[in-house]
């Protein structure tokens, strides 16, 4: 999928050593997890249109995943 390359080339120049997961498609964008060393270390977004990449800097420090069912 085009949104994980342009995020991970993205990740290689802004942060090195993390890696983008599977994109989650909303509308008119990707979200996408990035890890580092095995964990999750934050999240971006792509625009699906543009291309742009966004950081998602305001969610803090990752403390878990909840699934409501």
């Amino acid at each position: 999928m085009q949104a994980i390359e342009i995020a991970q080339k993205y990740l290689d120049a802004a942060q090195p050593g993390t890696e983008v997961g599977d994109a989650d498609a909303f509308y008119g964008y990707y979200t996408l997890e990035v890890s580092k060393d095995g964990k999750i270390y934050g999240m971006l977004s792509v625009n699906a249109n543009t291309g742009a990449v966004w950081y998602h800097n305001w969610h803090g420090t990752f403390v878990k995943i909840l699934e409501v069912k």
